[in-house]
């Protein structure tokens, strides 16, 4: 007897065989055509769109620069530097009771 279970499993493996099929047949028409090409522009348009980062990790995570400037880093960034009025209403705000000296034990 086949069961609902049964069944969507088999159409499921059915479905990813054929789409897997599909993809196939669409890659090997796109290299067909990639090697027919004669145009260096659709060449490197191709060689670039591969370089680009594929996986979720090498979207986020981007390579630093070998050099930044502070500046340049304050200004990329839209940096304000706080005054220390601000800075201490802030720390009023908070109720920070601790001694300064407790707090950097802490980070030890």
């Amino acid at each position: 007897m086949i069961t609902p279970l049964i069944m969507s499993t088999y159409l499921r493996t059915e479905k990813m065989k054929l789409s897997n099929i599909n993809f196939r047949n669409w890659k090997n028409r796109l290299i067909e055509r990639f090697f027919n090409t004669k145009d260096i522009t659709v060449l490197k348009e191709v060689e670039t769109a591969l370089k680009k980062p594929t996986s979720l990790k090498e979207r986020i995570f981007k390579p630093m620069r070998k050099t930044i400037t502070v500046e340049e880093l304050e200004k990329e960034q839209n940096y304000k530097p706080m005054t220390a009025e601000v800075f201490f209403k802030e720390v009023d705000a908070i109720g920070l009771n601790e001694n300064i000296e407790e707090l950097l034990k802490m980070l030890d």
